[in-house]
């Protein structure tokens, strides 16, 4: 639904910003096509993998924060 909603968006800003600059009505829709269905599908594709993003980064921070830590004591401690 938030990928047709952003893809519409910028598919008419896209063919807005085209006819401002006097470009013909049959390449500002082939242009905000592309670009709508472009952005579309990232926004789609970015909000589906959020959940593995969201994951990874956790599993890498307590990772990170786990090898950090020393392991022994150092040389010529008491």
């Amino acid at each position: 639904m938030i990928g047709t909603i952003v893809g519409l968006t910028v598919a008419g800003a896209t063919y807005l910003y085209a006819r401002k600059r006097d470009v013909s009505s049959g390449a500002s829709a082939v242009a905000a096509a592309g670009t709508g269905i472009g952005s579309g599908v990232a926004t789609s594709m970015i909000f589906s993998l959020w959940p593995l993003a969201l994951v990874g980064g956790a599993l890498y921070y307590l990772g990170k924060k786990a090898s950090s830590q020393p392991k022994a004591l150092g040389p010529g401690s008491d």
